[in-house]
């Protein structure tokens, strides 16, 4: 888990974190390196490429065949040369796949896309509800990393969760 899941009143391993509103009171709680340097990262992202950010919630083959492009990004950084990406192992593709399904039917699913100049940039795959998001898979594009496009990510999408109110 990277400084931005870390927050206050919470064991350092834990990925959840609690979404204080307004905005700024979340900010706040974000590490300063991380406050002082993601306007710059995200510049520079912006220099490559226009950035958007798409949030899939709802089940069926748009989720399938993004969640097949997200795993597969994931076998191009380090997961996949030292690590273990999802889709090395077939239970583990298929327990991920299902628990998409299952819980973008109940609205407790959102898989955050971040783009930059059409190309997928980094996802996070994520369970909310309850108050809160639980942060499960983060990965981005190996040649990207420099520009930080997984932080960039996550706070463009705790900002959107803030904004949509209905956790």
């Amino acid at each position: 888990i990277d400084a931005l899941t870390h927050a206050k009143h919470r064991a350092p391993d834990d990925a959840r974190l609690a979404l204080d509103r307004p905005w700024p009171a979340l900010w706040s709680r974000l590490p300063s390196n991380l406050r002082r340097d993601l306007p710059r990262k995200q510049r520079q992202l912006e220099r490559r490429g226009a950035l958007e950010l798409v949030t899939l919630r709802t089940p069926g083959p748009v989720l399938d065949a993004t969640l097949d492009a997200c795993f597969e990004l994931e076998t191009r950084g380090w997961k996949g040369e030292h690590g273990s990406p999802i889709q090395r192992d077939p239970r583990t593709l298929l327990f991920y796949r299902e628990l998409a399904r299952e819980l973008a039917e109940a609205g407790r699913f959102a898989l955050y896309l971040l783009y930059c100049g059409g190309q997928l940039a980094a996802f996070e795959y994520c369970l909310r509800g309850g108050g809160h998001i639980e942060m499960l898979k983060l990965s981005f594009a190996p040649e990207l990393a420099a520009q930080s496009p997984g932080h960039v990510l996550r706070v463009l999408l705790l900002q959107e969760e803030l904004a949509r109110g209905d956790l």
